[in-house]
């Protein structure tokens, strides 16, 4: 199917677009792993009325800082991390209660080497990611990809996807442009017109969908 031809995915539940917060709040149960964004980076204040949308209750914490991980739970708001510790001890209550004895939770894995398809129907939502615990995707990899990044950063703003991303201005792109597939080395002037097609600063997508 043609990129973005599937006029379903407007109205598809639960990826209208791109959210207020990246992933926080979206969580994932595969095999032994139940995988959180932004956990190491929660807050600890929860609404007056200790009543929350989620709470993940019991399971084995990995906050992503380093240190050792512990048992305890994990309550959202929304779409926010609000609390991490006991959630009997300051009496929160929840919509909706996972049990997670026995699992792990943790912060969302990167793919620092990644072939998402995310400008195409079969793949904007990067769910075969995201049922492994990737919330992050690197793109543009193997010196390929795009000097049109912000581009691309636009079509998948507009359209949405599913994962957080980032994207590499390839080498072997930059080169393609200039010197087509020649087997030397580039003059002076070549090497200025590669270094003029790169862009100004780094740029990344880090706000996909709920």
């Amino acid at each position: 199917m043609a990129r973005f031809d599937n006029p379903e995915r407007a109205s598809a539940p639960g990826f209208s677009g791109l959210p207020r917060s990246g992933m926080r709040g979206g969580f994932f149960v595969l095999l032994s792993l139940l995988v959180l964004m932004g956990l190491g980076a929660c807050g600890q204040e929860v609404p007056d009325a200790q009543e929350v949308s989620l709470l993940i209750r019991g399971g084995t914490v990995y906050d992503g800082t380093g240190g050792e991980p512990f048992v305890g739970d994990v309550a959202i708001s929304e779409d926010r991390i609000v609390f991490v510790g006991d959630a009997d001890a300051e009496g929160i209550q929840a919509e909706t209660v996972v049990d997670a004895t026995g699992l792990a939770v943790a912060p969302g894995f990167i793919d620092m080497h990644s072939h998402a398809e995310l400008s195409e129907d079969y793949g904007w939502d990067g769910a075969p990611f995201l049922h492994q615990g990737i919330t992050t995707v690197a793109m543009g990899v193997d010196g390929g990809g795009t000097d049109d990044v912000r581009g691309l950063f636009r079509e998948w703003t507009n359209h949405g996807i599913g994962v957080n991303a980032f994207h590499y201005v390839g080498h072997g792109f930059l080169r393609r442009q200039v010197l087509g597939y020649e087997d030397r080395a580039p003059s002076a002037e070549e090497r200025k017109n590669i270094s003029n097609r790169s862009p100004p600063m780094p740029i990344s997508s880090s706000k996909p969908l709920t």
